[in-house]
């Protein structure tokens, strides 16, 4: 780990788009991404999903920066006016806007995988706020940003389950191992013929322990007991 750089030992994903506000698009990359970063002994502090407005994405990314070592985006790369993601982070740390030459050749080499010619506005996808540290992306044209600032590590990736999960893998998860230690175990144990209730107060010394952490879970007609430690 470099000077300057703190562990990366809790996180919060801030997604990114008005379709899944209006419920067009299903977020399925949060449920993805906590489970990869728990098994990697981040913890999760929260999830937030912000519309396609500037105001309210840098209000997001700061909000969630003053709790979190790591924040983790999906959404918003893309080439069109509504994709905001990188600017709104170039705003948050006021760093200026400047067009990374192998990002701009990254488009360029995808679309002439496409047999397409780039148009200008495909070019949005290679700017990044200075001094970011790229993300590959080999499935898609938009490459990832990885900016520190104040203490924070912002991971930005695409919205696309099949791009974010090959850009985690390759890039996200080595640079947590990196920077973290341990790994977060959760284990659930089933019970029945006992209500929520009864089960709470018979091992309610367990829940008000720091570690492990244990939380009663109902429905669906039975009762578990999910039991969490670093």
């Amino acid at each position: 780990m470099q000077n300057g750089q703190r562990d990366l030992r809790s996180a919060e994903i801030v997604t990114i788009g008005t379709e899944m506000l209006l419920g067009d698009l299903v977020d399925t990359n949060t449920a993805w991404i906590s489970n990869r970063l728990a098994g990697l002994g981040v913890g999760i502090y929260r999830h937030t999903t912000v519309g396609d407005n500037t105001d309210r994405i840098v209000g997001a990314l700061r909000d969630a920066a003053s709790r979190a070592d790591l924040v983790v985006t999906t959404g918003g790369l893309g080439p069109t006016s509504d994709d905001l993601t990188n600017a709104c982070l170039g705003l948050l740390t006021g760093r200026p806007m400047v067009e990374y030459q192998r990002a701009r050749a990254h488009v360029d080499e995808k679309f002439a995988a496409f047999g397409r010619e780039p148009t200008p506005s495909n070019y949005k996808q290679a700017l990044f706020p200075e001094g970011t540290e790229l993300i590959p992306n080999p499935l898609g044209t938009a490459m990832g940003a990885l900016v520190e600032w104040e203490g924070t590590l912002f991971a930005t990736m695409p919205g696309v389950p099949s791009e974010m999960k090959g850009m985690f893998e390759e890039t996200i998860a080595p640079l947590i191992r990196a920077r973290s230690d341990g790994s977060i175990v959760s284990k659930t144990l089933h019970f029945a013929g006992i209500g929520e209730s009864a089960l709470a107060e018979q091992v309610q010394e367990f829940l008000d322990a720091a570690d492990p952490t244990v939380a009663p879970l109902a429905g669906q007609g039975r009762v578990r007991l999910r039991i969490t430690t670093r």
